[in-house]
């Protein structure tokens, strides 16, 4: 299995701990580790961190580091513009909408930092029913969700729209197709060749209408919702009731695996995951995902992950990693809608700020702080 020493480098799932860190009961007493900082104190209002002087490499610049946690996304704002924070940002950390980056780049004393990022925000099929058991409605729908619009409505041009499944920050992604403008007129010739006709009303094929439900939470994908209205509006264009759904994070974890839906929106794992982590967990039909449920199975694609895990050499990982895009691709399998961007902020006393490779790292390293 050609990463296995890049998953053993993992800051998670995979913990190394010392066995100081552990108490006599097995359970976890205290961090004890080697890095750059030190715990110094921490409770449900945050932590505070303090530089490791006897650290092996450069040590930080600032002598300490405070986590603030604020769930309300408005109140971080606030305090970012007041000052009493330095930064903001990150998937899993204090996520920043566009339209909170478009907020802050207005204001003279914020700096904004929006970059490509290695995920994708995609729309899955669920095939194991009725009517996407039928690829000429998957095909349908992929022709007449319009990928740019979307990003420039709801994400204000900082999410590329995806036409393939990775980005191309994530290795092995194959090559990057553009992402088709909407055909609404060959999506309904598509329909009209399979059954599904109805003018103009909802189409119908043997007495059962085109009427779907698509799942959102707005906790799992910020904008869920919106999304789903101007997909909602798209579809109806050609005849196909779409109902959206929005449910809370708990919910949505318990129906995505049941596969309760017709639609949902999936996010790719990401670096330093991907592209063997979201094959593995969100489309490998032998493998349980948890809460996290399966994008688009069968086996042909299981047996061309297992191809794709043994191979030894990028030569052939580049082959059969694009293999797997194309037959995704011939089974209108899901529709990548955007790559998401990786979106922070920062006041005007943080010097020399650089994003690391990862979401799950915070921005320290090399920065400086003045005042």
């Amino acid at each position: 299995y050609g990463p296995t020493l890049q998953e053993l480098s993992y800051i998670r799932p995979v913990r190394l701990l010392s066995p100081k860190s552990v108490g006599a009961n097995g359970r976890y007493k205290e961090p004890i580790g080697t890095g750059a900082w030190k715990l110094q104190s921490a409770d449900r209002s945050g932590a505070l961190l303090v530089r490791n002087e006897r650290y092996r490499g450069e040590r930080p610049h600032p002598d300490r580091l405070e986590l603030k946690v604020t769930p309300d996304p408005q109140s971080r704002l606030s305090a970012l513009r007041a000052g009493d924070i330095d930064t903001i940002g990150g998937d899993f950390t204090a996520p920043l909408t566009p339209r909170d980056v478009a907020t802050l780049k207005r204001a003279e004393d914020i700096n904004v930092h929006d970059d490509e990022g290695t995920g994708t925000l995609l729309l899955a099929f669920n095939e194991d029913r009725p009517p996407f058991n039928d690829p000429a409605v998957r095909e349908a729908v992929s022709l007449v969700v319009d990928r740019p619009a979307i990003s420039k409505a709801l994400f204000l041009g900082l999410a590329k729209p995806a036409g393939n499944l990775f980005p191309e920050t994530v290795p092995f992604s194959g090559t990057q197709q553009p992402a088709a403008p909407p055909d609404p007129e060959a999506a309904k010739r598509v329909l009209d060749a399979a059954g599904w006709t109805g003018g103009d009303g909802v189409r119908a094929k043997n007495g059962k209408q085109l009427r779907l439900v698509l799942l959102t939470s707005e906790e799992a994908i910020p904008g869920g919702r919106a999304i789903g209205e101007v997909i909602q509006s798209q579809l109806k264009a050609i005849g196909v009731e779409v109902q959206v759904r929005l449910v809370d994070h708990a919910s949505r974890h318990k129906e995505i695996p049941e596969r309760h839906y017709d639609m949902a929106f999936f996010l790719t794992h990401g670096a330093p995951y991907d592209p063997y982590s979201t094959f593995a967990d969100l489309f490998d039909s032998r493998k349980k995902s948890g809460v996290d449920g399966k994008i688009y199975t069968d086996p042909v694609l299981d047996s061309q992950i297992d191809e794709a895990f043994a191979a030894q050499s990028d030569e052939e990982r580049t082959r059969v990693f694009g293999g797997m895009y194309e037959y995704l691709r011939t089974k209108h399998a899901l529709l990548p809608l955007v790559f998401t961007p990786r979106l922070w902020a920062y006041t005007d006393r943080v010097r020399d700020f650089t994003l690391p490779p990862t979401e799950y790292e915070f921005p320290v390293s090399g920065i400086s702080v003045s005042g």
